[in-house]
């Protein structure tokens, strides 16, 4: 019987306990920063904006109908997004690629300007540069389906 009355005030303890520390207000001077987002939205595009561009490139349709045909299509293209910074700018940097039951396989990376949508950036798989889409020389090497 003591036991459950220990569990009981352990219990209730920790409720209030949780209340407590949830209730609390944040401390002066120590902004809440989340990487994706924005204070002003004004001059900054969406995150989902920025990820509808990407999906509207060539470059992703081809990825998407290539996943779609070696999935004999169970699956689509997939995609995840994070902030990037480059040259001092504000990016989206968002990942294309296959996500199976095991890992996600990344094709492509690129970054969106928040300030600029149609600044496009995609890192250039055999150096490594990030260059933009513009410069891009695709190898359409998703328009083949392996045997």
């Amino acid at each position: 019987m003591n036991k459950v009355k220990i569990l009981l005030l352990l219990c209730i303890g920790g409720l209030f306990g949780c209340q407590w520390f949830g209730s609390q207000e944040a401390k002066e001077g120590v902004p809440d920063v989340d990487s994706l987002v924005v204070k002003d939205t004004s001059a900054y595009i969406s995150l989902e904006e920025a990820e509808d561009r990407v999906l509207a490139l060539p470059l992703a349709k081809r990825v998407g109908k290539y996943i779609e045909m070696i999935s004999d299509g169970k699956r689509g293209i997939s995609y995840f997004s994070d902030a990037a910074t480059i040259d001092d700018k504000e990016f989206y940097e968002i990942r294309i690629g296959y996500d199976s039951s095991i890992r996600f396989e990344t094709y492509y990376i690129l970054y969106v300007n928040r300030n600029n949508g149609n600044d496009i950036r995609i890192i250039e798989p055999v150096s490594g540069d990030i260059i933009p889409i513009l410069d891009f020389k695709d190898d359409k090497k998703y328009d083949e389906i392996p045997e």
